[in-house]
């Protein structure tokens, strides 16, 4: 693997511990199983978003199959990589388009808290999904349109709700 693989590798990794750090300080004060919860639907998320980035090309290239191998435990799929991908990317068509519990959950406790905990997780996503979407090595519109979209999504919520608006 090349060392820029590497360093994507490495930075998705710490992004997404990141990600998990914030869901677990957001719910510090909420029962573990809450915080399992939240912790679980994060991780769903990633492995959604990133799948959607890999397939919306159309194209699997290497550099890709390498990222998604080392990144994804493909141990409990049957069919491997690409099981996964049409599996997690199908799944994320729908789930995408919802704001999603651990980042709401960011959202009001930003509110209570004057934190930006929310803001945070927008740029931790965003970096694992521009990561995702240059991991072949190749800068494509269709992939970065589909970090776009997301990161748009959970942005308006989060400002919809700081200026004291209902979100939807």
């Amino acid at each position: 693997m090349a060392q820029n693989q590497n360093d994507t590798v490495l930075a998705v990794q710490d992004a997404f511990l990141d990600l998990l750090e914030l869901v677990d300080h957001v719910t510090k004060g909420d029962a573990s199983e809450v915080r399992e919860v939240l912790r679980a639907e994060a991780q769903q998320t990633v492995l959604m978003l990133i799948a959607a980035i890999v397939v919306a090309d159309g194209k699997y290239e290497l550099g890709e199959q390498a990222f998604v191998r080392i990144l994804v435990d493909l141990s409990d799929k049957p069919g491997g990589d690409v099981s996964y991908l049409n599996e997690y990317a199908a799944r994320w068509a729908k789930v995408s388009k919802v704001v999603p519990e651990f980042f709401r959950a960011a959202v009001k406790h930003d509110a209570t808290a004057g934190t930006d905990l929310a803001g945070t997780m927008i740029c931790r996503i965003q970096l694992i999904g521009n990561s995702a979407s240059i991991s072949d090595g190749k800068f494509k519109p269709a992939e970065q349109a589909a970090v776009k979209r997301y990161v748009t999504i959970l942005a308006d919520f989060k400002d919809h709700l700081v200026a004291g608006m209902t979100p939807t």
